[in-house]
């Protein structure tokens, strides 16, 4: 028994009709050539309209797909509790906020597919926003913009800010007002916002919403606002949307309840936002993704004989060969049916049966999934997201494997070296963290959350102790400061009544920490200069505190290389905070890398190394200070200079 249900704008029927589409099972089976998003249970298509057609010059396709039964069965019961399926609400709840002149994207029609009483797919049918791009990713380049965008970036608060207002002024809530649900164009006459995606908790009710109604939606908007990396665009925010430039106590009470619940969903959405340039990065890579499209090897044979042949790879020096090993299920969830071990040397692959225990990385999928990937690569986007490979271990030789895949059976280009990713990872690092917006972020997220201010105290405290240690051995006047970044340990500084030299490789950084410069009878001294070649003379101040850096280098010979230039410039002493690795942090820190990535940064050394690599840069130990022993990994190290 089939039951379809087919709901068109009577303004858009004659165009629909003309493009194929005039009922649920053409909508459901259409393919076209443009995928804009894809994930487990749903994706979305554009299609581009000709001038003659009538309609607009684009329209997006969303479309839910429940092929398992507990996925018809749980939407069959929801459907039943709220009375619509989530095309039906998104339809409706766009076709409200238009009539009520909140910029949306129009909607234009709506389908339902049902099969004995089960819901089985449904589908939306909305218009284009042609010039106009998600929030989160014009966020991303604000966030890494030059200083001279800050007009810009302050222009989009305020315009967001009256979006937003005119919504629940209307009596209507998002329900899902994240980031990537928010579109954003700049013209001439300024910038230009449309609202997509509402959730299934909006609601469209009373004329204006009282303000504890509204919460949601602000939250979910401050939870991704971690890509601005600036508190002040947040204030600018609040002080915009409640038309005050000064909060009473009641709004107050309710920015700290919005700042609690926007925590809970920042860490959601970063990862959402890392796991999804992932996929827009291999989709670029791969734009025909053509799920549908028969694998050209038929069997795990083929595809292994495919992959191993002779061909220059380019590892890192340091390593000689990468093992990877696969383990083929015949179905998902089902027993290993076959295994391969690959070896990537630079010389080639090699591919022999069988596994081995001490592999790099370990790669655990089942045959389709396997074949479709190797057949074509922009599937994996499909695959990933249904969770159907599950990997172990060092990822980078997975980088290497997929360039290989992507070059055809002729093995021309295509590779990807540990080097280069490396080289990408800290150019990437570098941009963000020389960016004025970077700045302010870490400027003000030690103040975020109760639990950052206390530990942001209690690690003050930590360096304070370090610092009476070294002052004990003799007079400190001069203290410097590097990388002093945003000025975190300034206000320890001010206590010592030395003259401090804050020193930094982002300007951006050093002019954050400005604001600490009334704590001082005489300001701090700025200059822009890295640890690993400070550009002062010999024994030019009395001590040198170095506080979270050495963590982010993990070899020996450029922490060594630090302290040195740290005891050249030193009269007296040195103090060095660094991650100590017998602690639980420590233990949390190690079980994360041997999940994810063997050389993932800000690794955790033990006590005895520092002092082992401190005794040969020209330091000896005065004693440690530890923020919490056993427990927090964050130490600080005394050191005195070697006559």
């Amino acid at each position: 028994m089939r039951r379809d249900h087919l709901v068109i704008c009577p303004q858009d029927r004659a165009w629909i009709q003309a493009l194929g589409l005039r009922s649920v099972r053409q909508v459901l089976r259409y393919r076209g050539s443009e995928v804009a998003a894809m994930s487990r249970s749903s994706d979305v298509q554009r299609i581009a309209l000709d001038e003659s057609s009538g309609g607009p010059p684009a329209v997006y396709l969303k479309r839910y797909f429940y092929r398992r039964p507990v996925e018809r069965l749980k939407q069959s019961l929801v459907l039943m509790v709220r009375g619509k399926s989530r095309a039906r609400l998104e339809y409706d709840l766009l076709s409200a906020m238009h009539r009520s002149g909140v910029p949306v994207v129009r909607p234009v029609a709506f389908g339902e597919h049902r099969r004995r009483g089960l819901l089985r797919a449904c589908f939306l049918i909305t218009e284009g926003a042609e010039g106009f791009r998600p929030l989160d990713t014009v966020a991303g380049e604000l966030s890494g913009a030059a200083s001279g965008d800050d007009r810009r970036r302050r222009d989009l608060v305020r315009t967001l800010a009256a979006a937003v207002l005119r919504m629940h002024d209307a009596g209507i809530t998002h329900g899902s007002l994240f980031f990537r649900n928010i579109l954003v164009a700049h013209t001439d006459a300024g910038w230009r916002v449309r609202f997509v995606d509402p959730g299934p908790h909006a609601r469209v009710g009373a004329v204006e919403l009282p303000l504890d109604a509204r919460a949601g939606d602000l939250a979910d908007l401050a939870g991704s606002a971690f890509q601005f990396a600036a508190g002040t665009d947040l204030i600018r925010f609040m002080h915009c949307y409640l038309h005050t430039s000064r909060l009473d106590a009641r709004q107050k009470r309710f920015a700290r309840a919005l700042g609690v619940a926007a925590g809970a969903q920042s860490d959601k959405e970063r990862h959402r936002v890392a796991v999804r340039g992932v996929l827009d990065r291999l989709h670029a890579a791969h734009p025909t993704v053509s799920p549908g499209a028969p694998p050209e090897a038929h069997t795990v044979e083929q595809a292994f004989e495919r992959l191993a042949r002779p061909k220059q790879l380019r590892l890192p020096p340091n390593v000689a060969q990468w093992v990877v090993v696969f383990d083929i299920e015949a179905s998902p969830r089902s027993s290993i049916e076959s295994s391969r071990t690959v070896t990537l040397t630079a010389q080639g692959v090699a591919v022999t049966g069988g596994r081995r225990d001490n592999a790099d990385l370990y790669v655990r999928t089942d045959r389709q999934a396997f074949l479709s990937v190797v057949s074509d690569p922009g599937a994996a986007m499909r695959f990933v997201q249904q969770r159907r490979f599950h990997f172990e271990g060092d990822m980078k030789p997975l980088g290497v494997l997929i360039g290989l895949i992507g070059s055809g059976p002729a093995g021309c280009g295509g590779e990807a070296t540990d080097a280069s990713l490396e080289a990408d990872r800290i150019a990437r690092w570098e941009s963000q963290y020389q960016s004025a917006a970077h700045a302010r972020y870490y400027a003000y997220k030690h103040d975020a959350t109760l639990r950052r201010r206390i530990s942001n105290t209690f690690e003050r405290n930590m360096i304070g102790r370090a610092l009476a240690r070294v002052s004990r051995v003799g007079p400190v006047r001069w203290v410097l400061d590097c990388p002093s970044g945003a000025g975190r340990f300034l206000p320890t500084l001010a206590r010592l009544d030395a003259r401090v030299l804050a020193m930094d490789t982002a300007f951006e950084m050093l002019r954050e920490g400005v604001r600490h410069r009334d704590l001082f009878s005489k300001p701090p001294v700025m200059s822009v200069g890295s640890a690993l070649a400070l550009p002062m003379v010999d024994r030019s101040v009395d001590a040198v505190l170095c506080a979270r850096l050495i963590h982010h280098f993990p070899d020996a010979d450029s922490r060594v290389r630090i302290l040195a230039e740290c005891a050249r410039v030193a009269r007296v002493g040195v103090v060095v905070s660094f991650f100590d690795v017998h602690s639980y942090g420590g233990w949390r820190r190690r079980r994360k890398l041997r999940e994810r990535d063997k050389n993932f940064p800000r690794q955790a050394i033990s006590r005895a190394e520092l002092v082992a690599e401190a005794d040969q840069a020209g330091l000896e130990l005065l004693g440690m200070n530890a923020l919490l022993r056993y427990h927090a990994e964050v130490t600080a190290a005394a050191f005195a200079v070697k006559r």
